[in-house]
């Protein structure tokens, strides 16, 4: 079961790779999962993108997202009620 602690550290991860995407990735990701009711057929033309690069950016967008979250959950170990995590080299207790 995860508790509120980890709920919290992976939406705090989530943010931090969200932040490394570039600026058209992080738009469409945030527009089309984080926005209520939005579809791709509403964002491509929205975003003044052929429907094609806007799937092809969104594809690469969640590529990157999807490797990064990975990157930063590298070890995530509940230990008598605490969280050890491993963010980028160090490892980091809650």
């Amino acid at each position: 079961m995860r508790t509120d602690s980890f709920l919290e550290k992976e939406y705090e991860w989530l943010h931090q790779a969200l932040n490394q995407l570039m600026d058209d990735e992080k738009s469409i990701i945030e527009r089309c999962y984080l926005a209520d009711d939005v579809y791709d057929y509403m964002l491509w033309p929205e975003l003044k993108l052929s429907e094609r690069t806007y799937h092809r950016k969104k594809q690469k967008a969640l590529c990157r997202l999807v490797s990064m979250m990975q990157n930063e959950q590298i070890m995530t170990i509940e230990n008598a009620g605490s969280i050890v995590a491993r963010f980028g080299g160090k490892l980091v207790k809650t």
